[in-house]
């Protein structure tokens, strides 16, 4: 029975119409639109056009609906599915099969040409539904498509480069879903790459949907590997959890990652602050990159360089974590042991310290072996430190270095374990061929074992003056050398006539020379060392030293001394160590505080350094004890913190500087508004926007100040307008520099004296002292904003008359200050300096202010 023109239409559109009802019975209904195609097409070519048009027509009716409009997106699904149907149909035909002439057409090509002809000029419309709808149509479409012809292919290329520019970010994605085809087919090298626009909206597009469908969609290449790397710090928590969840997995095998990359992705993953794309990385360093390695930690290890890396230990941490099975099955025999390497040593180190934290102490028992057995170990690697290379040196130590913190956590039971250990670290802490780092784990574990204070006081003191007194016999020998050596001279000068001994007593005399020049340098070390071991001894003690006399004879002749050393790293040491002993001894920390200010305003920039964090160490200590008998005060002591602020380029000591004042102020040792005022200026200033760690530090410090107590908020409000004021000077004198509005700033700075972001709020509501302040706040900001307005230039005022009306006054209970408020808003108006704007935010927050007033007084 042949169909007519009207009940194909009616057929048509009532698949159409079941279509959009429910997808479960799109695969019926495609099979069923297909026999009707079929037949028409073998009717003619006429019959056949109109099945395309009515099949068109009932397409273009969803192309206005909204976006969320399930019906239209069940018609493209219908679409999309019959165009593949119709394709994997023709495929499989004898005729295909019969006709290998690329050129032929069939029904399928057919009915796509006809689609895409009608869609693309619709790209153009000015109704963004209908851009995106058609833009659904072609990705899905050329999605089912195994090939697409020349010209379509650069009609869709030209219109799809359009989208990807789209105002409308849910077009952008479809776009970059459709053009991702083309990103291997390109043949203009001198066009606008489908990849270059790619990576500029990977990087640049706002709207995190797009750069996630960028993410989902770029060719991985070797070009393009820095940018998906590169959105592990996206700004978006799902663009940041796709990279470790599905991109980098696709991406093959991690090792052709070089290890920075490495570095950088698992720093990045493991260190981010939401957990659920902390969760997927860790998911795929656990998972995927151990199954790259066949399972074997040692290799995953070794592509990661646990000698220099600094996410190393986190990963292992989570790795076992996830795997606690690992943990469990995991051994460590006596070969592991014998043949101990980095990898391996650092391996042990961490699962040790994951067992301990975890309460699994019965393995540590059956799979760590006794102190005495790990003090023979110990002891072979000492044996080939001495006549290895530079690079195994470095290896060698590492390995030290993770069996001195496995030691570090045993408890020593075993007696002579314990003793043999306690007497290699003591043949060995004065070695010099040891770096600082390991000597620092010698010495902790040095205490450890001794565990009582005063012993381990007195044994490292020990080893500290008899490493100080073979500087002294060292000197006395080199004393004697050059007096040898004048004897040479003279016994040469007299037998200068005989060629061969003049030779060979020259030779020697160079010799002796160049000890004489390296004896220097060897003095150098030596009290180097002194000042490195003192160090970490006083970082570990507690108690007052002063009635030590070997301490006291470390001082006199070693620190102080030393400190007035030429030699710039013996003075920053010797400085560090004089700190220490001060924070031990408030009278010491008294008779230097002075020499601690003459190096922070006369020393080099790593010795201001260091004198920075001694005196804010101190003055947290002590408080204002310090300054009882002390020929310095709290003022001169502020006055000397803000001018480090305000005179110093160096943006390390800066840091440091604000950092320093930051804790003060938190602490209530400093109170000054002047150098709360100094910090925001340099908060907001451009020439701090490199300086990521100060803006860091005050990112933190600023809110965490104004809503602790109610007396900060009020050191705020005091400088509120004045700052303000000097920001607005410094932005006015800026070219080219980019800074944020002066509207913004204020606002921010309002928000941080809001009395109900205090934190427990309720603990100060009985606090008479601090309720009577924190109540009338914005008035005395508003009194100050109101006498300022009064000196300001135009621009100036706006934004202040602006901020009037923006404060948040609902209760005024201070009725005097009230009054003098609408005295200073009179007589601003009277002037006829004020333009329009300002007079009409005057005139509005006056009349609000009176309503308040009013309010309050018949209450």
């Amino acid at each position: 029975m042949s169909l007519t023109k009207g009940s194909i239409e009616q057929n048509i559109r009532q698949h159409f119409n079941d279509a959009q009802a429910s997808t479960a019975t799109h695969r019926k209904l495609v099979n069923s639109l297909l026999h009707i195609h079929e037949g028409q097409a073998k009717k003619g070519l006429e019959e056949e056009i109109e099945f395309t048009k009515e099949f068109l027509r009932n397409i273009f009716r969803i192309l206005p609906l909204k976006k969320k409009e399930l019906t239209a997106d069940r018609i493209i699904k219908f679409c999309a599915h019959y165009i593949q149907h119709i394709q994997d149909k023709m495929k499989k035909s004898e005729t295909c099969k019969q006709n290998e002439d690329e050129s032929e057409e069939t029904i399928a090509s057919r009915l796509v040409r006809s689609l895409f002809d009608h869609l693309l000029p619709g790209l153009e419309s000015k109704d963004k539904y209908v851009r995106l709808r058609i833009c659904q149509i072609i990705t899905l479409v050329i999605n089912c498509m195994e090939e697409i012809d020349d010209d379509l292919f650069q009609l869709l290329k030209k219109a799809l480069e359009k989208r990807l520019r789209d105002k409308e970010p849910s077009i952008r994605v479809q776009a970059v879903i459709a053009a991702s085809r083309f990103q291997n087919s390109e043949e203009d090298v001198n066009s606008d790459s489908i990849k270059k626009i790619f990576l500029h909206l990977i990087q640049h597009d706002s709207n995190a949907e797009v750069r996630r469908s960028v993410i989902l969609n770029l060719e991985k290449s070797v070009e393009t590997l820095p940018f998906i790397i590169e959105r592990a710090r996206d700004t978006d928590s799902i663009n940041r959890r796709t990279i470790f969840s599905r991109t980098l997995p696709e991406m093959g095998d991690f090792r052709q990652l070089s290890i920075g990359k490495r570095e950088k992705i698992l720093r990045w993953g493991i260190k981010d602050r939401n957990d659920q794309v902390k969760k997927a990385a860790v998911k795929m360093f656990s998972t995927i990159w151990i199954e790259h390695v066949n399972n074997n930690l040692l290799e995953l290890l070794e592509r990661l360089d646990v000698i220099n890396s600094k996410i190393a230990e986190d990963a292992m941490n989570s790795f076992f974590s996830m795997r606690i099975d690992v943990v469990k099955t995991i051994t460590f025999d006596s070969d592991f042991w014998e043949n101990i390497t980095p990898e391996s040593a650092f391996l042990v180190r961490c699962w040790n310290d994951f067992c301990i934290k975890e309460g699994y102490t019965h393995l540590l028992e059956e799979k760590i072996p006794e102190i005495s057995q790990q003090a023979l170990y110990i002891e072979k690697i000492l044996e080939n430190f001495e006549n290895s290379t530079d690079e195994n040196k470095q290896e060698l130590e590492f390995i030290l270095e993770q069996i001195l913190l496995i030691i570090k956590t045993t408890d020593f039971s075993d007696e002579m374990g314990r003793k043999n250990i306690f007497n290699i670290l003591q043949n060995n802490i004065p070695n010099f061929i040891f770096s600082e780092n390991l000597i620092t784990h010698m010495v902790e574990v040095f205490q450890k074992i001794v565990s009582d204070e005063r012993t381990y006081v007195k044994l490292l003191m020990e080893i500290i003056l008899d490493l100080y007194d073979s500087l002294d016999i060292r000197t006395n020998k080199n004393k004697d050398n050059k007096e040898d050596t004048r004897s040479e001279d003279s016994f040469v000068s007299a037998v200068s006539n005989q060629d061969n001994a003049v030779s060979y007593i020259s030779i020697d005399s160079i010799i002796k020379r160049e000890t004489e020049e390296s004896s220097e340098s060897h003095k150098t070390l030596i009290i180097f060392r002194c000042l490195h071991l003192t160090q970490v001894m006083l970082e570990n003690i507690e108690k007052n030293l002063q009635n030590n006399f070997e301490f006291i004879e470390i001082l006199h002749n070693l620190i102080i001394p030393s400190v007035r050393s030429h030699n710039a790293p013996i003075r920053e040491k010797s400085l560090r160590c004089l700190g220490l002993c001060c924070l031990l001894d408030k009278k010491l920390a008294k008779e230097n505080l002075v020499l601690f200010c003459h190096c922070l305003v006369k020393g080099h920039d790593s010795l201001q350094i260091e004198a920075i964090k001694i005196m804010t160490d101190i003055f947290m200590s002590y408080k204002y004890d310090i300054f009882d008998d002390s020929s310095t005060d709290l003022h001169s002591i502020q006055l000397l913190y803000e001018q480090v602020l305000q005179n110093t380029s160096n943006l390390d000591i800066m840091a440091t500087a604000v950092e320093a004042v930051a804790k003060l102020m938190l602490t209530s040792f400093f109170d000054d508004p002047k150098l709360l005022k100094t910090l925001i200026i340099l908060y907001f200033h451009p020439g701090t926007a490199s300086n990521l760690h100060l803006r860091q530090i005050l990112a933190y410090f600023i809110p965490a100040y104004c809503y602790s107590l109610p007396k900060n908020q009020f050191c705020l409000q005091k400088i509120f307008v004045s700052t303000l004021h000097k920001l607005s000077q410094i932005f006015d004198n800026l070219e080219d520099v980019e800074y944020i509005s002066f509207s913004q700033i204020a606002l921010q700075m309002m928000d941080w004296i809001d009395p109900k972001k205090l934190i427990n709020s309720d603990t100060f509501k009985n606090q008479s002292q601090y309720t009577k302040t924190n109540e009338n706040i914005y008035l005395y900001l508003a009194k100050d904003i109101c006498t300022q307005i009064a000196e300001s230039y135009n621009k100036e005022k706006r934004t202040l008359c602006s901020l009037l009306n923006k404060l948040h006054i609902t209760y005024v209970s201070d009725q005097q200050l009230a009054h003098s408020i609408q005295t200073i808003i009179n007589t601003l108006l009277q002037e006829n300096t004020l333009d329009s704007f300002t007079k009409n935010s005057l005139n509005k927050f006056s009349n609000a202010l009176y309503k308040f007033t009013q309010s309050n007084q018949t209450n």
